[in-house]
């Protein structure tokens, strides 16, 4: 078969390296490893400067014979510390004291549920990553490698072998890309990777690789079949560790070359995002992977590719860009290299000095009578000759050598001054007191300035960490197993709990939440996952001021700030864990007692108005009504013996009591105003009362 189509690149019943005709599995056998070449030559020279500082980072002496056999070779430690200050650093700010994975939900969240998610996904990408995980362990060997190399890289991938996500480190010797490649995402990429056999049998077992003969495995690992010669880095690293080349044997592993690259399998003239994977010492294609998935093509009208978006698996950390514009970066070994090798030189041209005018050496005379030979003296020792003080002062003649030149030793303090400049390892920056007499301002303000450098190095490991952390949790969700999520991450709601004896709900109690309801923790967006550090403090120092001030200032408008927040912030940036158990509500303050009696005081005069008021009511109310009886009864008694001026009178007097009676309703209605009037404004000192009572925002 000659093309493939793209539908059958992702969902083929056949591997695709299966698929092909053997002709064309030659021919892309051979541009891979003729690719790989170029690339790994376009990069030459960057990966000799590397070689030598690490041959210098790694303090190898080598015997040297000049100016005479076995004289001084010291190596001065100015990559070595400079390397061993940036890890020291950067460990700690990168993975926020073993915790690096944070989330940052975006968007209104008024009911905390969306911090409740992200605080879940932490906890249990921190426990798979960084507790069970060798992820941090391969963060540390990165961090040193990277400030001596300026490139180190983490591939991340679900293996199915162990059916668990993995992000491992890859070495800068074993990821060769074009030295003048701009875009690390389109570049062509070639992973070499060192596989025992059983490694290759795994893979063609699995269905990831084809099917290779015994013969060919044998082939492949015979001792007759070496492994290609190492990089200029490898064979220097052996060197330091005094390591020689073994002779290959039946445990010699197989060099295989993972190209990730571009290839137009289908022929329409686009070419696919694809993974090449080539054994080197046979020149076989053993594994061809689309780099690609549906989401990722995109279409035209006619039905014509437009684009692909490429899966990317690699991360890229990057000390120092290249000012010449190259894809590689620069680390302190370029950048020291020649002033560290430049100090070696004249280091060892003092002690050197030194050795010649403590020992001497010089010519001795025929006129001296002593037995030839030589002749060592111990101190307090003294030979016998037979010659006089005249005749060895005559025919002794010492060569005349200088004590080491204080020229050379002030320029060598100026070497190494300009290295930690550049390296920014200088006596403050490592932790050293500063002279008696320096103001703390002053130092605090050098201090800062010095940090300045670390700051910007660690933004850009902040960014390609936050990308690696995002690969991760793209394929967690994937392959999350919703089992050990629910088990790590523990979680609960708090429920009504079961109605008592008098029907009231009782206290709340904790329901585990459903796996199904917990799966939909990492469908959230990729960009919520990022790493937990603070890219703009990279001392501890920082983070102590950063919370001081913040204390400060929530002691200053308590009214503008949560005192429980700021508390846990606080202890935070002091680095002390378990803020969530450590700090709680604070009690109410107990009441003033003079203050509560006098209150009661107030009540209980205020209780007597009260009912002062209502008995006043009430006998006005029978007033009224034994008024109102009476008046009945005369106009009744004016009516019975029909006297009309008697009635005219009655009714007189009736007209004038009903008036008063209502006059009286009227007062006892102003009076209920009144009485109200006094309740509210219970109510509301009541009201102040409690306010007055409230806990009051402590200095958090």
């Amino acid at each position: 078969m000659k093309k493939i189509k793209i539908e059958d690149q992702l969902a083929g019943e056949k591997p695709i390296v299966e698929r092909l005709d053997q002709e064309i599995l030659d021919k892309i056998a051979a541009d891979v490893l003729d690719s790989y070449k170029r690339d790994s030559d376009s990069r030459k020279e960057w990966e000799d400067r590397n070689a030598q500082g690490l041959e210098l980072a790694l303090q190898y002496a080598e015997s040297k014979n000049f100016p005479w056999k076995n004289a001084s070779n010291v190596k001065y430690p100015l990559i070595t510390t400079a390397c061993m200050q940036y890890n020291a650093r950067a460990m700690p700010t990168l993975t926020n004291r073993g915790k690096p994975f944070g989330n940052k939900p975006v968007g209104y969240d008024p009911m905390g549920k969306k911090k409740a998610v992200a605080e879940r996904r932490s906890k249990y990408l921190n426990y798979k990553f960084a507790q069970k995980g060798r992820w941090l362990d391969d963060q540390d060997v990165a961090q040193m490698v990277l400030p001596l190399a300026g490139n180190v890289y983490k591939k991340t991938y679900y293996s199915p072998s162990i059916e668990a996500t993995r992000s491992e480190l890859v070495l800068p010797q074993n990821l060769v890309k074009n030295y003048w490649a701009k875009d690390f995402e389109m570049a062509r990429k070639s992973h070499v990777l060192y596989l025992s056999r059983n490694d290759v049998v795994e893979r063609m077992r699995d269905g990831r690789w084809a099917k290779l003969s015994e013969e060919e495995l044998d082939e492949a690992g015979a001792p007759k079949q070496a492994v290609t010669q190492p990089d200029d880095q490898q064979e220097t690293s052996d060197k330091v560790h005094g390591k020689s080349a073994s002779q290959p044997d039946d445990m010699t592993p197989f060099r295989v070359i993972e190209q990730h690259t571009f290839y137009d399998l289908d022929e329409d003239g686009y070419a696919e995002p694809v993974i090449f994977t080539v054994v080197e010492q046979l020149g076989k294609v053993v594994r061809i992977a689309p780099r690609y998935d549906q989401d990722g093509v995109k279409f035209n009208d006619k039905g014509e590719v437009v684009r692909i978006k490429p899966l990317e698996f690699f991360t890229e950390y990057t000390f120092i860009p290249s000012p010449d514009g190259s894809s590689m970066g620069i680390g302190l070994g370029m950048l020291l290299g020649p002033i560290n090798a430049a100090t070696n030189s004249i280091l060892n041209q003092l002690i050197n000095a030194g050795t010649l005018a403590n020992l001497q050496s010089g010519f001795i005379g025929r006129g001296i009578r002593i037995r030839g030979g030589d002749y060592s003296l111990a101190p307090g020792q003294w030979k016998v000759v037979n010659s006089t003080g005249d005749d060895l002062k005559k025919n002794i003649f010492p060569l005349p050598i200088k004590e080491p030149s204080n020229v050379l030793f002030n320029l060598l303090g100026l070497l190494i001054q300009a290295g930690q400049d550049i390296g920014s390892t200088q006596d403050i920056m490592m932790g050293k007191t500063p002279g008696q007499n320096t103001p703390a301002t002053t130092s605090m303000a050098a201090l800062d300035q010095g940090l300045k450098v670390y700051a910007a190095i660690m933004r850009r490991q902040y960014s390609a960490q936050e990308r690696e952390m995002q690969l991760i949790y793209q394929i967690e969700r994937e392959y999350l197993d919703i089992e050990e999520y629910a088990s790590v991450v523990d979680a609960y709601t708090m429920q009504p709990g079961q109605p008592g004896p008098d029907g009231q709900p009782g206290p709340p109690q904790p329901v585990p939440i459903p796996p199904e309801e917990l799966a939909q923790d990492l469908q959230g967006p990729v960009d919520d996952v990022c790493p937990a550090a603070d890219p703009d403090v990279v001392s501890d120092m920082q983070a102590m001021a950063k919370a001081e001030a913040l204390a400060i200032r929530a002691q200053t408008r308590p009214d503008l700030y949560n005192a429980i927040e700021v508390e846990k912030r606080y202890l935070a940036g002091l680095g002390i864990d378990g803020a969530e158990t450590l700090v709680h509500e604070p009690p109410p303050p107990q009441p003033d007692p003079q203050l509560e009696f006098e209150k009661q005081k107030w009540e209980d005069e205020k209780q007597l108005r009260v009912i002062d008021q209502e008995l006043a009511a009430t006998k006005l109310k029978a007033d009224i009504a034994e008024r109102a009886a009476r008046t009945e009864r005369t106009i009744a008694q004016a009516e019975a013996i029909g006297a009309e001026t008697a009635t005219g009178a009655a009714k007189y007097n009736s007209e004038a009591e009903m008036k008063r009676i209502e006059m009286i309703e009227n007062a006892i209605q102003e009076r209920k105003k009144l009485s109200q009037k006094d309740r509210e404004l219970g109510i509301k000192e009541r009201d102040i009362d409690a306010k007055a009572k409230a806990p009051s925002p402590d200095r958090a």
